[in-house]
C-alpha cells in the first residue's frame, strides 16, 4: 500500500485546521473547521510518519491496527486534542487527515477509502429529501419518507450504554444510507435505505400521533419513535 505524503516535525500541517471547540471571539489565527463539520469517509487506513528527524508517533488507533472507521477517527481526534493541547490536526481537500501530538512528533495519517461512504452525525443536514426503500433485519423493503429516516438515525446514533455497541450511520456515495442502531452485546440490526423515487405510494396515509410515521414506516422489529408495526394511532 502506497504512503500517503505526510508532513516532517516542526512544519506546518498541510490542510485546514481542525478544532474541538468553535474559535473564540479573540482567536486571530486562520480559521478552524469544527470537528463534527469534517465530512468524514466511513473507512480509513493509518498510516504513522517515520520521520527520524522527530518524535515517533506517539498516539495511534490500536497500534498495530491498519484500517479504521471514520467513527473511530472522530472519537480519537476529539479524545486525544482535548487531552493533547499542544496537538494540532488537518484534512485535505480529498479527505485525508493528519495528526500531531505536537510540532517536534511525527504526524499520524488517515489516508481515506474513497468508496466507504461518509459518516453521518448531522442526517437532518446530510440525509437529501426524497423517498427510500429501508430494508431492516427481516429483509422487507419498505418505503419511508426521508424525515422518517432522519428520525431513525438521530435514534441510532444517541449514545447507549458504556462498553454496548453504538450506533453509527454512512452516507453512500451512490445516496444509500446505511445505519445500524445502538445495540446490545448479542446482536446489533443493520438498515439500508436506498433512494428509490418510484416507490412512493399515491398516498401515505394519516400520521401516527405518537410517533407522527405512517403505517408503512412502522418497524415490526423495533420501536422507532415509541410504536411499534401494528401500533398506529390516529386522531379521532
Amino acid at each position: 500500500m502506497t504512503q500517503p505524503p505526510t508532513a516532517p516535525p516542526r512544519r506546518p500541517l498541510p490542510g485546514a485546521p481542525i478544532t474541538t471547540h468553535p474559535d473564540p471571539q479573540w482567536h486571530t489565527g486562520p480559521a478552524r473547521l469544527p470537528l463534527d463539520e469534517v465530512p468524514l469517509h466511513g473507512r480509513y487506513t493509518q498510516h504513522p510518519g517515520r520521520d527520524e528527524t522527530g518524535y515517533p508517533a506517539q498516539q495511534l488507533i490500536s497500534y498495530g491496527k491498519r484500517e479504521v472507521t471514520g467513527v473511530e477517527v472522530r472519537n480519537f481526534l476529539k479524545n486525544t486534542m482535548r487531552f493533547w493541547l499542544s496537538s494540532s490536526a488537518t484534512v485535505d481537500a480529498d479527505g485525508t487527515v493528519r495528526y500531531r501530538q505536537t510540532d517536534n512528533h511525527n504526524p499520524v495519517t488517515f489516508a481515506p477509502v474513497t468508496d466507504s461512504g461518509t459518516v453521518v452525525n448531522r442526517p437532518h443536514q446530510q440525509i437529501p429529501e426524497g423517498v427510500y426503500l429501508v430494508t431492516g433485519s427481516d429483509g422487507t423493503p419498505r418505503p419511508w419518507r426521508a424525515s422518517a429516516l432522519r428520525q431513525a438515525v438521530e435514534e441510532s446514533l444517541r449514545p447507549g450504554p458504556f462498553d454496548w455497541p453504538q450506533g453509527w450511520a454512512l452516507l453512500m456515495p451512490d445516496g444509500a444510507v446505511r445505519f445500524a442502531p445502538r445495540g446490545d452485546p448479542w446482536s446489533q440490526r443493520l438498515y439500508t435505505a436506498q433512494p428509490a423515487p418510484d416507490a412512493e405510494p399515491e398516498s401515505w396515509g394519516p400520521k401516527c400521533t405518537r410517533c407522527h410515521r405512517v403505517a408503512v414506516e412502522h418497524d415490526p422489529k423495533r420501536s422507532w419513535g415509541g410504536c411499534w408495526a401494528g401500533e398506529m394511532t390516529t386522531a379521532t
